[in-house]
């Protein structure tokens, strides 16, 4: 009898671990989205007052999108330029590199969390003709909540921004690759990934 119901339990267990198999799912993101960038000494990393929080909001292919991000940017190192003039050839920006790009997004309810990717580098470029500037921000997946519970990825924004009485104007495209997982238990008992509820 004990060699019966030891013989039972362990078929309910490996039983229940083949029906609670995770599975993992790429989706692509793509959005744009816009807002305001202020200054933020609490987001300085290096003492330069060069922190910032950014609050954006747009539409992605997978809903609507409000994201916040702090970030801060090293001081330049005297020798990168960017932006040449059309004319003359000559660099009529520079381009200091990012120190941190922390972003948490709602899309469609759920929130996503990312961090900067340490490679490659993510920079902006300085006008200092106009005032205006152009970045390229790499980060990495880091979780989130709902559909974004555990998903991990990466993401790349690109966009430009321009300082107006004392607040900077942020316009930016995001695209990114994210792959979320999730468990059968909250599946139906078919073969699918859907839930029929």
């Amino acid at each position: 009898m004990r060699i019966r119901s030891a013989f039972t339990a362990a078929m309910v267990a490996v039983t229940t671990s083949i029906f609670s198999i995770s599975y993992a799912e790429t989706v692509e993101l793509r959005g744009s989205s816009s807002g305001w960038s202020v200054p933020s000494q609490e987001q300085d990393v290096d003492s330069n007052q060069s922190g910032s929080l950014t609050t954006t909001q747009g539409v992605t292919n997978l809903g609507e999108f409000l994201s916040s991000t702090a970030g801060d940017i090293a001081p330049w190192d005297g020798i990168t330029f960017c932006d040449p003039d059309p004319e003359t050839g000559f660099p009529i920006g520079i381009e200091p590199v990012y120190l941190k790009s922390t972003g948490i997004s709602r899309i469609g309810g759920d929130l996503l969390t990312a961090e900067l990717d340490s490679a490659p580098p993510s920079t902006l470029c300085f006008n200092f003709n106009d005032g205006s500037s152009t970045f390229e921000i790499y980060r990495i997946v880091t979780g989130g909540t709902g559909r974004f519970e555990g998903a991990t990825g990466t993401v790349h924004i690109t966009g430009r921004a321009q300082q107006l009485n004392g607040q900077t104007l942020v316009e930016a495209e995001t695209v990114g690759s994210i792959t979320l997982v999730g468990d059968d238990d909250d599946d139906d008992d078919d073969d699918d990934d859907d839930d029929d509820d």
